[in-house]
């Protein structure tokens, strides 16, 4: 901090102020610890955990667990005709001959799904820290959809697994960063309650899932339309922002102060600190460029 100047926290998204005596938390002065704003950004980026209950846990829906082959009888308790649950157990249990002493491929493949999604929360994380939240977050939805369908119609068991696997890691890359987004712009009390209630959705995915399942019997049609419903979440693209604390931690101040102006103003709060500090950020850009 030299002649008064505005320096950026890497870090934070902190900006240390004039004379050096305090620091000043730009996101949180101009946006508030919490708002409407918010509000609506952390609910609509929580709700990306509706299909990742649908894909982490399908698998249930896919390959039911059996205690003896489909073919043979139905497991004690079902409340199903054995032609009913032969209509349900059947792919890809039956399709790829996962039965007898080769039950266990059915593990392989939630295996492989959960390896991938450690995968994925890595691979993205990184990824997020370069190039930002929002991009990462939207490619990997957008592909979350496209393995998941490619998975349904995939005719090997090789290939089902691979899919699958693909289909984690974006998934994975869905759960990072979207916390990372919902965290990086609430404040104080609310970095405790914001990741409580982000995971609230994913409850809301297993019961979604669980109706599908009882009325979408062929498994192939279910995994279809779990994965063109969570491509829906597409549309998210022209409400979530980037993270603004990213933005000022890569220099792209800009950007950051547009949207924290829009924050500000939803959450009805005075944008006057804020253009003080552009117009401090824009009297600093001048004079390096004098120099």
């Amino acid at each position: 901090m030299e002649n008064g100047q505005v320096h950026s926290n890497q870090d934070s998204g902190e900006l240390e102020m004039v004379n050096g005596t305090s620091k000043t938390d730009v996101v949180m002065s101009s946006a508030g610890e919490f708002g409407r704003w918010q509000a609506l950004v952390a609910f609509l980026v929580s709700l990306i955990k509706i299909p990742v209950a649908w894909f982490q846990l399908g698998i249930v829906f896919l390959a039911p667990p059996l205690t003896s082959p489909p073919i043979c009888s139905r497991p004690d308790g079902v409340n199903l005709t054995l032609e009913q649950w032969k209509n349900i157990s059947q792919p890809p249990i039956v399709k790829w001959d996962l039965i007898c002493d080769r039950t266990q491929l059915t593990n392989i493949v939630q295996m492989t799904f959960m390896f991938g999604i450690l995968i994925g929360n890595i691979l993205f994380g990184i990824w997020a820290d370069r190039i930002g939240r929002k991009r990462p977050l939207f490619f990997a939805i957008i592909f979350q959809s496209i393995a998941a369908i490619a998975a349904a119609v995939v005719p090997w068991y090789e290939g089902f697994v691979i899919l699958r696997f693909l289909l984690a890691i974006c998934t994975g890359g869905t759960m990072i960063t979207s916390f990372v987004i919902c965290m990086e712009i609430v404040g104080g009390w609310w970095r405790t309650a914001i990741p409580i209630l982000y995971q609230v959705p994913f409850g809301l995915g297993q019961i979604i899932m669980s109706v599908l399942a009882f009325y979408i019997r062929e498994w192939r049609h279910l995994q279809i339309t779990l994965a063109l419903a969570s491509s829906l979440l597409v549309g998210c693209w022209w409400v979530v922002p980037e993270s603004p604390r990213w933005l000022l931690a890569v220099g792209r101040r800009k950007k950051a102060y547009e949207i924290l102006k829009k924050a500000a103003k939803r959450n009805g709060r005075s944008t006057k600190a804020l253009n003080d500090l552009i117009r401090e950020d824009d009297l600093q850009n001048r004079e390096q460029v004098t120099m």
